[in-house]
């Protein structure tokens, strides 16, 4: 996997998303796009809980006896 890059994925999902970045918030932008890699990488190594068990899935209407 290549590293990622804040400037190049802010050029590419700005005009996806119908987003104005102008460019005295270009900085802040990338910074905070490069914190959210950051925390995502840390997410992905963690890696499942082999322990952890599936909720149940919610139902709606009367709850049964």
């Amino acid at each position: 996997m290549t590293d990622f890059d804040p400037h190049r994925y802010m050029d590419a999902a700005a005009p996806a998303l119908g987003l104005e970045i102008r460019p005295e918030w270009r900085a802040g932008v990338a910074g905070f796009l490069a914190v959210a890699a950051s925390m995502a990488r840390l997410v992905e190594g963690a890696g499942p809980d082999r322990l952890a068990e599936a909720a149940p899935v919610f139902r709606p209407g009367r709850p049964t006896p």
